[in-house]
């Protein structure tokens, strides 16, 4: 078991000192200084917005989908983990497709550049995630 945490923790540091290489030695105008704008603006928007979003979105799921009838007090139900699993992966979805959706770098002279249409491949994507989790609830409450 050691060797399979070992493996990638291994391969992420090599991978985090070849980018701190790239980074120290690019050439132009400060790298390093957007470098870490970036960083400290994406670590402030982690603790001050999306920490408390999930918290209060958990919350609320648990309060919502209440543990199943007959299952031993802490255990979690399987539909608030299906739910609770889809809602983190819609979340970091969405995060990560937002850049695209909102256009940034879109360029009229270069119509390779985000040429397709985004923020309906985001609501696409969602929905079908949705509707497979809700298949799923249904069929484990049709089982109960």
């Amino acid at each position: 078991m050691r060797l399979v945490r070992a493996v990638p923790a291994l391969l992420g540091t090599a991978i985090l000192l070849y980018g701190m290489l790239g980074l120290l030695g690019a050439s132009g105008p400060s790298p390093l200084g957007r470098w870490l704008l970036v960083v400290v603006v994406g670590w402030l928007a982690v603790d001050a917005v999306l920490t408390p979003v999930v918290i209060a979105a958990g919350r609320l799921l648990r309060r919502l989908l209440p543990d199943r009838p007959g299952d031993r007090p802490g255990r979690r139900g399987a539909v608030r983990v299906l739910v609770g699993a889809a809602a983190a992966v819609s979340g970091v979805l969405t995060l990560v497709a937002l850049p695209l959706v909102d256009g940034g770098g879109r360029d009229a002279s270069v119509p390779s550049a985000l040429p397709l249409d985004y923020g309906r491949g985001l609501v696409l994507l969602l929905a079908a995630g949705w509707l497979g989790v809700g298949v799923a609830v249904a069929v484990l409450l049709r089982r109960r």
